[in-house]
């Protein structure tokens, strides 16, 4: 029988798709054709079953990607040794990946950050206890932070909280580095410590103030009394004017610790910083061999300030500038107007970055001295803090507490071996606002040819001292103890048509009516009663807005009689203005 030949699939075979009948001359070519066949299939299941996944692994790492570089922290993934980091030598720890933000913290492309060993981001200093951190990761669950220093691509450095946490990629380590630029909060943490301890010290600076000032001016009223009594020739007129020039350099001392008293605020009036710059080169480089160099602009804002405080300010800046310089130098005073528009998403890198929205005044003062340490530096406004062997340590920290009670700021920006340079701003007024808002006069009292004066103060020295001054003067005095004694004496004296042209009140009368309850009393029974307000607490609100509080003028204590003198007749002046 003839053969047959059955081409239908054995059973449970199935048709592979490869003709069976082929020769063995032509068997390497149909192998390399079973092969292209075998691996087509293969890669058509591949792409049926993985392709829509590695699409959406594709999709997830885009948005992983996109989330970590709209961080705002630098993130890095960094590639760990197998082994623990104990060598002598600082291994290399490259960088596998980093975001954008690090490349901009950092100052360096991407490329050429990877480029780099983990440590080269670090300050030497610091590499022993990163090392430490990186070998220790294994035995803390939630990672470790640290506090240290970024090195920029210019060489800066800046502050930073790097927290790293162990990760595992094919069971090999590596750490996921999340840095946070942290300069401006620690700058803001310095600035609460600092503001902190000087509220301490104005505690106390405000608890000795009223008593130490009215001892101050009963001695001064003492010494003028006494000095009334001797003839110009007698010996001991040079030594009573001694004791006086001496309460009046205690007076200085006083008001400095004043600055810091809590809740006290500057006796302001709207001056021009010009006149006072001035007058501070001069008083303060005068006999010395350093030179200024002042730059002012023509069309100068002016401020609202305590002139006496701000002048306080430019002295001590002065000084310091030419202690910085025994040898001899130039100090530069710049001024310059400046509109601040307190934009929070820049990083604050001069003076003016810091000041709230609107138009300041600034002043720098910069010297070609020596320059202040990195390690000083940051002490340099505290309180009693000095490196001068006869420093008090009180001027810097009462300089920038009027800054601040000023709403103000005080910086310093210094290089060893540059010299320092003292920024101060003030909110400044340009001449058109001070036009539109200027107020008008009130009616005054005509002046009469004699003067009756009320005088209140609690303190039996200074009350009967300063009634005998007043009388030598040629003024007829009445003198009480406190508020209520003050109206008693009002509505005698009205009584007797004998009303008072001014009233000098004490701020504070313990246990009593003070001058702030009494002068609205007052003046409710006698509106054209003129009320000078006094008080040893001289930062006190009623001393520094004392027309808010109904005073027509206000001295601080201790005063010399030339000063209350002053006083009085400009209160009693036919047109009232105060100079």
């Amino acid at each position: 029988m003839p053969e047959t030949t059955n081409n239908s699939p054995s059973p449970g075979c199935r048709d592979s798709g490869v003709d069976a009948n082929f020769s063995p001359e032509g068997a390497g070519a149909n192998r390399d054709a079973l092969r292209r066949r075998i691996i087509g299939l293969g890669e058509e299941s591949i792409h049926k079953s993985y392709y829509p996944q590695l699409q959406q692994r594709l999709r997830e790492l885009h948005r992983f990607k996109t989330l970590l570089d709209g961080s705002n922290e630098g993130i890095f993934l960094i590639r760990l040794p197998d082994s623990r980091l104990s060598d002598p030598d600082i291994p290399d720890v490259d960088m596998v990946d980093v975001n954008e933000s690090a490349c901009v913290q950092l100052g360096y492309t991407c490329q050429e950050i990877l480029e780099l060993s983990f440590f080269d981001l670090f300050p030497s200093k610091d590499h022993r206890r990163l090392e430490s951190f990186l070998s220790t990761l294994e035995q803390s669950e939630h990672g470790r932070s640290i506090i240290t220093e970024f090195i920029r691509s210019n060489g800066e450095s800046f502050s930073v909280e790097v927290t790293l946490r162990l990760v595992r990629f094919d069971l090999k380590p590596y750490a996921v580095v999340v840095a946070r630029d942290i300069s401006e909060r620690l700058r803001m943490e310095e600035e609460l410590q600092r503001v902190g301890n000087l509220e301490a010290l104005g505690v106390l600076a405000g608890g000795i103030a009223h008593d130490f000032n009215n001892f101050l001016t009963a001695i001064m009223n003492q010494i003028s009394l006494a000095k009334l009594h001797l003839d110009q020739a007698d010996h001991a007129l040079e030594r009573l004017t001694y004791a006086e020039n001496a309460c009046v350099q205690a007076k200085g001392l006083t008001q400095q610790l004043l600055t810091f008293a809590k809740g006290g605020e500057p006796v302001r009036r709207i001056t021009s910083l010009a006149g006072l710059i001035g007058d501070a080169l001069r008083l303060v480089l005068a006999g010395t061999n350093v030179k200024p160099m002042l730059t002012i602009p023509d069309d100068l804002w002016i401020v609202d300030i305590d002139p006496g405080q701000i002048a306080q300010v430019l002295n001590n800046l002065l000084i310091n500038a030419v202690q910085a310089m025994p040898e001899g130098g130039m100090v530069r005073v710049t001024v310059r107007n400046t509109m601040s528009h307190a934009d929070e998403g820049v990083a604050a890198s001069t003076p003016e970055d810091h000041l709230s929205q609107g138009d300041h005044l600034c002043v720098t003062i910069q010297d070609s001295g020596p320059g202040i340490s990195e390690e000083v530096l940051p002490r340099i406004f505290d309180p009693y803090f000095t490196t001068k062997l006869q420093g008090s340590g009180l001027g810097l920290a009462t300089s920038y507490s009027i800054i601040r009670k000023h709403g103000g700021t005080l910086s310093v920006c210094s290089n060893p071996g540059r010299g320092a340079a003292f920024t101060f701003c003030l909110p400044a007024i340009r001449d058109e606002q001070v036009a539109a808002n200027k107020q008008p006069l009130e009616p005054q009292r005509k002046v009469n040819t004699f003067h009756r004066i009320l005088f209140m103060d609690d303190d039996d020295m200074i009350r009967e001292s300063m009634g005998e001054i007043l009388e030598g003067n040629g003024y007829t005095v009445t003198l009480v103890r406190d508020g209520r004694e003050a109206l008693e004496a009002l509505h005698r004296a009205r009584e007797n048509n004998q009303a008072f042209d001014v009233a000098i009140m004490d701020l504070t009368i313990p246990g009593g009516m003070g001058g702030v309850e009494a002068v609205g009393r007052l003046k409710a029974v006698d509106p054209l009663l003129k009320a000078v307000v006094s008080s040893g607490y001289s930062t006190a609100p009623a001393m520094a807005r004392y027309r808010d509080y109904g005073f027509d003028a206000v001295v601080a204590k201790p005063y010399t009689v030339s000063e209350l003198q002053s006083v009085l007749v400009r209160v009693l002046s036919e047109d009232g203005e105060e100079g």
